[in-house]
């Protein structure tokens, strides 16, 4: 082959080369664009923490899982679930997926607390300190940030964590509360006619935080002296502390009824003398006609809506028995 030919041959195959190459950079770039390094994101279903009874049934809200590449791989999770609600503890459920590339989703986790305490409605609202509707760890959290405050300091939040109604905030506030764990605190909202006059202490006919403060400023008061201290007592156990707060808060928002003041009417009172004795020595008691009874007693009839006409004519049997008993009782007299 001469040199020429060698020369062409090679600028040809340079040429085809650099042309391949040009043409099918596009598809390197396309190939470059879709390598996916992009972990699948896990979401939740549900609560993230979940609180039993102990013995309840449990049943798993599950998750969803989506990849930038898959889409929806929800059928891929790999779901541990070892929750025993017959036996107390805590426990939690995971979940993990990978896509098609092999990259792995950050783990998912549900805290799922099973407590051995049966629910009492009375201390489970008073346990409810931060008032979300269930007893739960965020009320540790809350008498946490008080620990060591006194009730007579007179902070709402420092009264409101004395769960225990010792006066102070400290460990037996956790103790009182966890007996509690898991338990759903009936609404705030359902109003009771009876419990919400009681509630609104400070007699504005509503039931609302103005009543939180007139109990607060009797805190620690002798309940037997009467007066305020007695009233702010709403729940009735002798003594103004947090459980007076619950009672109030269970009732916030309610409008009281006014109450009836009953008029009664007293009947007629007739007197009538006492025994005396006669000029002969001999003793005489005077009886009340029989019409004053009749006319004076009955508890129908209302004087004041009686014209004089009317007093009058009712009056007239009584006159003459009237006349008769003087009578008798100048001969009685004159004996």
């Amino acid at each position: 082959m001469n040199t020429s030919y060698k020369r062409g041959f090679l600028y040809f195959s340079a040429l085809a080369v650099i042309l391949a190459f040009w043409g099918s950079t596009p598809l390197i770039a396309t190939a470059i664009e879709h390598i996916d390094n992009t972990k699948p994101v896990i979401t939740l279903n549900g609560d993230a923490i979940v609180l039993l009874t102990l013995g309840s049934s449990y049943t798993d809200a599950g998750a969803t899982a989506l990849d930038d590449f898959d889409g929806d791989i929800t059928n891929n999770l790999v779901t541990v679930n070892p929750v025993d609600a017959n036996l107390h503890g805590t426990y939690f459920v995971t979940y993990n997926v990978s896509d098609a590339a092999g990259n792995a989703a950050e783990e998912v986790t549900r805290k799922v607390i099973v407590s051995p305490i049966a629910c009492d409605a009375d201390r489970s609202e008073k346990a409810d300190v931060n008032e979300d509707g269930i007893v739960d760890t965020q009320d540790y959290d809350f008498v946490r940030g008080h620990i060591g405050c006194h009730v007579s300091d007179g902070i709402p939040s420092c009264f409101k964590s004395d769960v225990s109604g010792d006066g102070v905030v400290n460990t037996s506030d956790y103790v009182f509360i966890r007996s509690q764990i898991g338990c759903e605190v009936n609404p705030p909202n359902t109003c009771d006619p009876e419990r919400a006059r009681k509630a609104d202490v400070n007699g504005d006919l509503l039931v609302n935080t103005e009543d939180y403060d007139f109990v607060q400023n009797n805190i620690g008061c002798d309940v037997s002296m009467g007066g305020d201290c007695a009233t702010s007592d709403v729940s009735g156990d002798g003594v103004v502390n947090t459980l007076d707060y619950i009672s109030i808060r269970s009732q916030i928002g309610c409008n009281v009824e006014p109450q009836e003041v009953a008029v009664v009417e007293e009947e007629p009172v007739v007197e009538t003398s006492s025994p005396r004795s006669s000029s002969s020595g001999q003793r005489v008691q005077l009886v009340q006609p029989a019409a004053v009874g009749m006319v004076l007693g009955a508890s129908d009839v209302r004087w004041d809506l009686l014209t004089p006409d009317e007093r009058a004519e009712l009056l007239a049997p009584f006159r003459i028995q009237f006349l008769l008993f003087l009578q008798q009782l100048q001969a009685l007299l004159h004996r």
